[in-house]
């Protein structure tokens, strides 16, 4: 019984090993992130960029193709169809 105490407690100690190396990689981490690196930066002379362009003029819009002249069409309405006489509308016509 005592053996496998002593497993655990070895098993316990392992893992808080690995814990405490997690929490001091982190910690490391979280420094040179919130420091800038841990470097600081020296003062440099200050730097002014002044970019002049010409302006520059966008080309206008594309001229309109002149519309073909149409001529209209010469429409004839249907006249009616004549009536059908003698033809039983109860029956259809096979």
């Amino acid at each position: 019984m005592s053996d496998s105490n002593n497993a655990a407690r070895r098993g316990d100690a392992g893992l808080a090993f690995v814990f405490a190396g997690i929490v001091v990689g982190l910690a490391i981490i979280a420094f040179v992130v919130f420091s800038n690196g841990g470097i600081g930066t020296p003062d440099g002379p200050e730097v002014s960029v002044d970019i002049d362009l010409p302006r520059m003029e966008l080309p206008g819009p594309p001229k309109m193709p002149t519309q073909p002249q149409v001529v209209p069409l010469e429409t004839r309405l249907p006249e009616p169809a004549p009536a059908v006489t003698g033809v039983n509308r109860s029956h259809p016509v096979r």
